[in-house]
């Protein structure tokens, strides 16, 4: 057998051999030159910086050595403006142009002496950069660059105190150097011809240039050219690279310049100072192409030698079938010889993995096909690859290929859903229970949950989604959070009813004990009828509160609803206004229901006053009776419903429709769209806690810019007559006697009671709860008449105290009062004879009346 040699050996050799040594030369190479590039740079560009930053300090040491000649003169420190004109014209003209005034002031700033003229209008020098400093300074001050009042030229001041005999300070003296000039002093540097020399001040302003100077003087912040990024602070010599103003990359030499607070720069462009790397730049690039083509040879040659055998091994594979493979040549690399030798076996083994693989694909498909749940496999860019039957059915499409021509944006609800769905599990190869909102091809909703797995498919990444539909478990979900919710509000109403009951019961007892007294003045009956009436509204506020939370005390008897509805007739239409037109139309033979029948008037006008500030100024409303048939379905919609024959009572009105924002929070308490102080926002949510009372329920139906129709369906109660409210009348006032045990935990109301029961002549034993009424009564040898008693109180309740007594004997008669009776039974009390439940607050009337119909 003839010796092989691995493919990857050959290529990796080659690359050894080629690759690493060119590389680590190349990069040596660059290196060592770049760093020598740079060390010639920075030394000659510094030296430059040097000897320019002399020749302005030597220019400086000058100036000054002038300027404080001149601050000795006698003519000059006379500060006479005759006297110092003829000295003042010879220095001008000896020392122009670089210099290009020099002038006396004085210690105000006011000009005295100058060789350049003053403007007719004078100089007022207070606002120049500078000066008010170089006035107040006790030695050589140099000020910053800027345009020269007299000059009109770029300049700076040298200034320098003037002083008299006796050495006090009566002026300042200033030379203005011509900053276009000052390059003269930059020309005789040894500067190539490339080379740029730049003086600025420290924050970058150029106050000289060896170069375009008449352009560049005086350029203001940020100066490309003249600023360091190595050392911002300038506080050391040093070398940087940066931009020219022409954008052109510079190498910079820097040095701080003694005597000023200036900086000299030196520089010259990168492709000057980096010439000789790009050089070797260029002969690497040549020696990496002669490489490149050595290595092209190298591989045709390995090429070669893998070729021919890989030809005959494909050769031999073409010829081959699936019934008669034939033996392929073994020859070449080790890899083609090994693939040779196992042609065969895997061959054969292959003809059985395809059929066992279309095996498995045929139990696969009919799996995906008869699923009942739906299964779709979507492209991420939002493309379907394939559906089963199901997914079909349910999206509601005529067939498949109808289903798969849709985007998947266009099955989402939302826009955008897809994209956010897609890119929350972009790196994810599973996701499981995400939610979503799909729309079939009716344009209706449902609510769907996804799982599924990442795939390809026909070269294309995507996902293999599995679809439960959802939207009946949504839908019950919502409507056990609304009930919870209705539920809780419910009983923080009731809760805080009952504590207000308390209150009211006081305040509108003692108000009515007040006005009955004879003894008060027309004022102040007044003031305690006012006190009555106010009370009153708050416990009819409080009744609505109780209402919405069902547990308002009611007394349910059995209605004809279509005579309710004549019966306040009178009063809705007075309600809706003159403008408004009010509209019967009932339906004959709706059976009878049972509900209170103030609960169903307070509905009827709840309703109707809503209709009426529905509308603007004139409309209809139109009140209507039928009989209903409520189906499961619908009664599983709402938690206080039954399936069955309903009576259907709907209010129905030409406003402008309720919000689709507004809907969902109609039925809650103190939730309103009025203005403020226009309503309580509980008049919905009384009618929702009646309706909900007596095993009815609400619908609401909007009519888009035309309305709203409310319909209250109640169950229908089969009986032979109907309750008729009794006609009202004074009764006789009966004679009072006996003995009450009142049992009240609430001082206040305890104390009313007992007031108004011993004024109409009853002896009254009272407790303030229940253990310390059961001790009096145990105590007490006459017979207890009755027990008046509170339905709620710590420890014993009141029907509990009420079945102890009647046990032992000691009472028979009962009457309870609360403004939330939760736990009272509608059977009352077991063991008395008689008993009533009186709902709060109540009035001495109404308590006396409830225990004269209990004695008899």
């Amino acid at each position: 057998m003839r010796s092989r040699v691995s493919i990857r050996l050959l290529l990796g050799l080659l690359v050894a051999g080629l690759a690493a040594p060119l590389s680590a030369l190349s990069a040596w190479f660059a290196y060592e030159t770049y760093r020598a590039e740079t060390d010639r740079a920075e030394s000659a560009l510094l030296s430059l910086a040097d000897a320019a930053a002399t020749g302005v300090f030597q220019f400086l040491e000058d100036s000054r050595r002038i300027i404080e000649g001149l601050a000795t003169d006698p003519d000059v420190m006379a500060m006479d403006p005759a006297a110092c004109a003829p000295l003042f014209d010879l220095i001008g003209n000896t020392l122009a142009p670089l210099y290009s005034n020099v002038a006396t002031w004085s210690r105000e700033g006011d000009p005295v002496c100058s060789y350049l003229p003053t403007p007719a209008e004078g100089l007022d020098m207070s606002g120049t950069p500078g000066f008010m400093e170089g006035l107040a300074t006790e030695e050589f001050f140099l000020t910053p660059v800027q345009v020269g009042r007299r000059s009109g030229r770029w300049s700076t001041a040298l200034m320098s105190p003037i002083r008299d005999e006796a050495g006090a300070r009566v002026g300042t003296v200033s030379l203005s150097v011509d900053l276009v000039r000052f390059q003269e002093i930059l020309q005789g540097l040894n500067l190539p011809e490339d080379g740029l020399v730049s003086v600025t001040e420290l924050d970058g302003t150029v106050v000289a240039r060896s170069k375009d100077p008449e352009r560049y003087v005086g350029s203001a912040p940020p100066a490309v050219d003249a600023r360091s990024t190595d050392d911002p602070t300038f506080s050391r010599r040093g070398f940087s690279r940066a931009l020219t103003f022409d954008n052109v990359p510079f190498s910079w030499g820097f040095v701080r310049t003694r005597g000023a607070p200036w900086i000299v720069y030196a520089g010259r462009p990168d492709t000057a100072v980096f010439a000789s790397a790009q050089a070797l730049r260029l002969r690497l690039i040549l020696l990496g192409g002669t490489t490149l083509v050595g290595a092209a040879l190298m591989g045709l040659a390995v090429y070669r030698r893998v070729a021919r055998p890989l030809a005959a091994l494909v050769e031999g594979v073409a010829r081959s079938s699936a019934d008669e493979p034939k033996p392929l040549p073994v020859d070449g690399p080790t890899e083609i010889a090994l693939v040779a030798q196992k042609f065969n076996w895997a061959w054969s083994a292959r003809l059985r993995a395809e059929r066992d693989r279309e095996r498995s694909d045929q139990r696969a498909r009919s799996l995906v096909e008869n699923a009942v749940m739906g299964i779709v496999v979507a492209s991420e860019t939002g493309r379907l690859l394939e559906v089963n039957q199901a997914a079909v059915e349910l999206l509601g499409y005529g067939g498949r290929e109808e289903l798969l021509s849709t985007p998947v944006d266009d099955i989402y609800a939302s826009a955008g859903e897809f994209a956010r769905h897609r890119d929350e599990n972009k790196g994810r190869s599973t996701f499981r229970g995400v939610s979503a909102t799909w729309r079939k091809k009716d344009g209706s909703t449902l609510h769907v949950r996804l799982s599924g797995r990442r795939l390809t498919r026909g070269g294309e990444d995507g996902w293999e989604v599995f679809v439960e539909d959802v939207s009946e478990i949504t839908r019950l979900q919502a409507q056990y959070l609304h009930a919870q919710k209705m539920e809780a509000l419910g009983r923080l109403a009731g809760g805080v009813a009952h504590d207000f009951n308390n209150l009211l019961t006081v305040v509108q007892g003692q108000a009515d004990l007040l006005r009955r007294d004879a003894a008060l003045d027309l004022g102040q009956k007044g003031q305690a009828d006012e006190i009555y009436h106010a009370a009153a509204r708050g416990a009819a506020l409080n009744r609505q509160l109780l209402a919405f939370g069902r547990r308002s005390p009611s007394d349910k008897t059995l209605l004809d609803l279509n005579e309710v509805v004549r019966g306040l007739e009178l009063v809705m239409r007075r309600a809706a206004g003159e403008e408004i037109q009010l509209r019967l139309a009932l339906a004959s033979g709706v059976g009878p229901v049972r509900a209170d029948r103030s609960g169903l008037e307070q509905i009827l006008m709840n309703l109707v006053v809503n209709a009426r500030d529905a509308m603007s100024a004139t409309g209809t409303i139109t009140l209507g009776t039928s009989v209903v048939t409520v189906t499961d379905a619908e009664a599983a919609l709402h938690a206080s419903a039954s399936p069955g024959p309903h009576a259907l009572l709907s209010v129905d009105d030409t406003g402008t429709g309720i919000p689709d924002d507004v809907l969902p929070h109609i039925f809650e308490p103190f939730y309103s769209t009025k203005p403020a102080f226009k309503g309580t926002g509980l008049g919905l949510a009384t009618v929702y806690g009646i309706v909900a009372d007596s095993g009815g329920h609400v619908r609401v139906q909007r009519k888009h810019d035309q309305g709203t129709v409310f319909e209250v369906l109640l169950p229908i109660v089969q009986a032979e007559q109907v309750d008729v409210p009794a006609p009202e009348g004074e009764a006789a006032r009966p004679v009072r006697q006996g003995i009450i045990l009142l049992v009240e935990d609430e001082d206040g109301v305890r104390h009313l009671a007992k007031q108004i029961l011993e004024r109409a002549g009853y002896e009254v034993l009272a407790a303030a709860d229940g253990r310390e009424a059961l001790a009096l009564a145990e105590g007490e040898d006459r017979t207890i008449d009755l027990v008046l008693t509170d339905v709620i109180m710590p420890g014993l309740r009141g029907p509990q105290v009420v079945e102890a007594l009647a046990a032992s004997g000691k009472v028979r008669r009962a009457v309870l009062f609360s403004g939330y009776p939760e736990g009272l039974s509608d059977a009352g009390p077991r063991g008395v004879a008689a008993w009533r439940f009186l709902a709060k607050p109540f009035t001495s009337r109404q308590l006396l009346d409830a225990i004269d119909g209990v004695l008899g």
